[in-house]
């Protein structure tokens, strides 16, 4: 039998450890009405006085669920339909089976889990998928079709559904009215005193130890398990459905002692319209296929008039968390007073006492549809079902802080999961010039290098605070050989993107080099201006964008100084490197810049950025070559870099690298006259 751990285990066994194993209990040869659970509970979360305990130990010590690693049986947890399959299967014996290579459903894959024991359902005809070819192994287990698979997996027994309903909730024609019939008439499903089925609610697995306990002990001879009836109301149509237990189908039903107005059928269906007010003592008779008989005595109340309909008052389930204790109470007008109250479909670790009070600690997180339901004094009832959430327990995710460097602006995000959001977060300890927001925003320009730990908390919407110590980093300026360092490089501007990339830049604190040609510098000096006040490079990319191997020294030495006097111009600071156009030089080029007071800077890798049109590639890619200490060449005037950048920052970001200008990779001022990145160069 699978032990029931691991993630996927909220599935496999989500519950159907119970799952319907009907063969298979068949097949171990139980003895009927021979089981006397332990005093001591096998199970952590199923106290002894749980009113399914003996089912759910039983479920235990017949071996058809272990339960989870942690002790528990997570009682509430409902029952997803892979699950459902695998014991099936096991019910069955775990029969010789090849799976077939192509998958028999759409959703499904042979690599899914389960993936045989679902196939197997198809090629049995206990389970045929929908219409649309689907499985749906992940959707949860419903009654109607519980019933459904508990039919065909006892091998669809003889049995004529009566013609008229017996529940108030389906009808003849209703999907698997049938099954649903034969279920409840077989005793294996009981629990519709009020008159429905509930078809669309989804099996729990106490639920599922109950129907496998049942089917497991049936006895030999019948027994009548209805043990109350529905308060009737004079002048009223009446409906309701006696169950027997045990003993051989077709069963035929007789009763005394019905008020005035009412009779039963051979089927059990109580019916009719009741014409006195008054309580009388019912006699059920049951007889079997075999002659076999049982009877029980219950009261059935007819009231003068019907009292207002009961109704919920209105509520929503607040989210709940792991850990965190959690009571509220449901309220009802109508009806006749006292109420009771229960629900199905709880968190493990919550209970619905009868006066409608929901309360306990959950244990674990996850959406559940919760159905509570509150009956009167009269046996009427009402439903509501709520979608209610258990958020895990308040915890910090980010584990490690962003290395900074002094004078640099520095951004790292911290992050939680789980408690109530939204969330406030505080720090004692931040390094000089960083602060910590309350959304949890830890930037600024540091001042000092060094290492210290910070302190941060994050208090939830519901004031539950937890803390966390952090190390942060910062890292003296230009220290590339402490950072993981990478300069990104922009040819050709300023054009149109060049405010578009430097605002990015300047968002995620990341520093970057431009070549700018001399002749656009003069044109638009304001752009380059905002560039080099942001801490942004500026080097030529000579006067005009030409290949200067085309032309001789003093040539060269007279663009290339213009270029350098507009950005000195333009910045107010002198420029100390330059790359020659489309990576064209030889000596006389190199001799000529050198003379300029620039450095040659060419590039470790090519991104490109000017043959993509797709944005989403070129970060791909871009990413994808990145590595430490490299300069990577890309241009401000192309529409998918600009679309690209923000991505590639944050991403090599996340990587741990610092961006980085390239003087700032160098670790000095770059030497007039002197080639970067180029190891084997090429002349041209």
């Amino acid at each position: 039998m699978m032990k029931e751990s691991g993630p996927r285990a909220r599935r496999v066994v989500r519950g159907v450890l119970a799952g319907i194993l009907t063969a298979c209990l068949l097949a171990v040869g139980l003895p009927a009405h021979a089981y006397d659970p332990p005093a001591t509970s096998p199970f952590t979360d199923v106290p002894t006085s749980h009113p399914y305990y003996k089912e759910m130990a039983w479920m235990k010590d017949s071996g058809i669920s272990t339960g989870w690693e942690d002790g528990t049986y997570r009682p509430n947890q409902q029952v997803d339909r892979d699950a459902m399959a695998a014991f099936f299967y096991r019910y069955k014996g775990a029969p010789a089976y090849t799976a077939p290579s192509t998958s028999p459903f759409s959703d499904i894959t042979p690599s899914t889990q389960f993936y045989k024991e679902m196939s197997w359902m198809k090629s049995t005809g206990i389970s045929t998928g929908w219409d649309d070819g689907t499985y749906r192994p992940w959707v949860q287990t419903a009654r109607d079709a519980m019933a459904a698979f508990i039919y065909r997996a006892a091998g669809s027994p003889a049995y004529t559904a009566p013609t008229s309903s017996l529940f108030k909730d389906v009808t003849p024609s209703t999907q698997f009215y049938k099954e649903m019939s034969w279920l409840y008439q077989s005793g294996i499903a009981t629990g519709a005193d009020d008159g429905t089925f509930d078809p669309a609610q989804s099996v729990t697995r106490e639920m599922m130890a109950v129907f496998m306990y049942r089917l497991a002990n049936n006895s030999t001879t019948p027994t009548v398990t209805t043990s109350s009836l529905p308060v009737a109301t004079v002048g009223v149509a009446y409906q309701t459905t006696a169950a027997v237990s045990g003993g051989k189908a077709p069963y035929s039903w007789t009763a005394t002692g019905l008020p005035a107005g009412l009779s039963i059928s051979a089927k059990g269906v109580i019916t009719g319209t009741p014409t006195a007010e008054g309580t009388s003592s019912v006699v059920l008779k049951v007889a079997d296929a075999d002659g076999e008989s049982a009877s029980a005595t219950v009261s059935l109340k007819v009231r003068a008039t019907a009292g207002a309909a009961i109704v919920i008052g209105s509520k929503t389930l607040e989210t709940a968390v792991v850990g965190t204790a959690f009571s509220t109470t449901f309220t009802a007008t109508g009806g006749v007073a006292p109420y009771k109250w229960s629900a199905t479909g709880l968190p493990n670790g919550i209970t619905m006492a009868t006066g409608g009070t929901l309360s306990g600690t959950p244990t674990a997180a996850g959406a559940s549809a919760v159905t509570v339901k509150v009956t009167d004094s009269d046996g009427e009832t009402a439903t509501v079902q709520l979608n209610w959430t258990v958020n895990p327990a308040l915890a910090i995710t980010t584990k490690t802080l962003n290395l900074g460097v002094v004078g640099t602006s520095y951004a790292s995000p911290l992050a939680a999961q789980g408690g109530v959001a939204p969330y406030k977060w505080s720090a004692t300890g931040v390094p000089a010039g960083l602060t910590l927001s309350q959304a949890g925003n830890l930037s600024g320009k540091p001042t000092t290098a060094g290492s210290t730990t910070i302190t941060v908390t994050v208090t939830d919407a519901r004031n539950v605070k937890v803390t966390s110590a952090l190390k942060i980093d910062i890292s003296a300026a230009n220290n590339c050989q402490v950072l993981k360092c990478i300069a990104i490089t922009f040819d050709d501007g300023p054009l149109a993107y060049n405010d578009t990339i430097l605002n990015a830049l300047t968002k995620a604190g990341a520093k970057a080099t431009f070549y700018d040609v001399g002749s656009r510098v003069k044109g638009n000096p304001a752009a380059v201006k905002r560039k080099s006040d942001a801490g942004m490079e500026i080097g030529a990319h000579g006067w005009d964008h030409i290949y200067h191997t085309d032309y001789g020294y003093s040539y060269v030495l007279y663009d290339l100084s213009a270029a350098r006097d507009a950005i000195q111009s333009a910045t107010g600071k002198k420029p100390n490197t330059w790359r020659p156009p489309y990576g064209y030089y030889n000596p006389t080029v190199r001799d000529a810049a050198g003379a300029a007071g620039l450095a040659t800077i060419m590039w470790t890798d090519n991104t490109w950025d000017y043959e993509y049109t797709n944005a989403s590639q070129l970060r791909m890619d871009t990413v994808d070559i990145a590595s430490r200490d490299a300069v990577l060449l890309m241009h401000d005037g192309y529409a998918a870099t600009a679309s690209a950048i923000p991505g590639i920052i944050s991403d090599l970001q996340a990587q741990g690298y610092t961006l980085v200008t390239v003087s700032m990779l160098l670790g000095s001022t770059p030497k007039a006259g002197t080639v970067y990145f180029d190891d084997d160069p090429t002349y041209h």
